[in-house]
């Protein structure tokens, strides 16, 4: 006698195959196409529940993989209703693939891991607002496999922004020059400007760049503190550590900057009004 749920047999390690349950799959994908409206369709692909089945756990997961990363417009509201569902059936394969056994579940969850990174990168990418972004940086559920973490530290340390090093000196002399013409009131305007919009757009007082790096940041190091992960990808764990150190010496000099426009501002205010009445 064998309980429910039982992929292999513990005596003989015979693959169980459950006539009934291998049809679910056909099912599935009969109810989906058979559905009368987009939101029957939804209804379905939500609800439906997710078979035990080694077979049909593999067609479910091959399905909802394909979907949850085609691309889809998030301002149509059923295009994106529709792709939120796919993501429903996604995460409950990915509950149904956690309750297997340990040596059953290993090829399903690098899909799943590889699966769930596209859709991260799928969602920054149509992501508009920064605090959006920003939190779908700090806190989208990943499944981090050895196999899979190499890629995602790639394609962090691929986004980490780097300002213009040009268009930074442009503005920076610009701003002075507004500043000494101005007597320091263009600086408290900017400064005014500067701040409240980087606080609505981010929620932090740094520009969109500094606050995304420091997004990156926080994954960056919630993954190295995973040290059994990170033990059997040692090639990850340098470029983790790589990455991590670029973002901290950038913000670094993005404070530096901040704190040294306004002095020299000041300073060059000084000099203007000491050159003046010296006349």
């Amino acid at each position: 006698m064998l309980p429910s749920g039982v992929l292999k047999c513990p005596e003989c390690d015979y693959e169980i195959r459950d006539a009934q349950a291998s049809n679910a799959a056909i099912d599935f994908f009969n109810k989906i196409n058979n559905a009368q409206t987009e939101q029957q369709r939804i209804d379905i692909i939500k609800r439906f529940p997710i078979p035990n089945t080694r077979e049909d756990i593999k067609e479910f997961l091959n399905r909802a993989k394909a979907e949850v990363e085609a691309d889809y417009n998030p301002d149509d509201y059923m295009q994106n209703q529709l792709h939120e569902a796919w993501m429903v059936c996604f995460n409950n394969i990915k509950n149904r693939v956690k309750a297997m056994p340990q040596n059953d579940r290993d090829e399903f969850l690098d899909i799943i891991g590889d699966t769930a990174i596209n859709v991260f990168k799928i969602k920054i990418a149509k992501a508009k607002k920064g605090k959006d972004k920003i939190e779908l940086i700090q806190s989208y559920p990943i499944e981090l496999t050895p196999n899979n973490l190499t890629s995602f530290a790639d394609f962090i340390e691929a986004q980490i922004v780097y300002s213009n090093p040009i268009v930074e000196v442009f503005k920076e002399i610009l701003l002075l020059v507004l500043t000494c013409c101005t007597s320091g009131i263009a600086l408290l305007i900017y400064l005014a400007i500067f701040l409240t919009k980087n606080k609505m757009e981010t929620g932090t007082f740094f520009d969109n760049k500094t606050a995304i790096n420091d997004a990156y940041l926080v994954r960056l190091t919630e993954i190295q503190s995973q040290t059994l992960l990170l033990e059997k990808n040692p090639n990850a764990r340098e470029r983790i550590s790589s990455a991590i150190r670029t973002i901290k010496r950038k913000k670094s000099q993005k404070i530096l900057t901040y704190v040294l426009i306004p002095i020299i501002a000041i300073l060059l205010v000084v000099l203007f009004f000491v050159i003046v009445f010296s006349l």
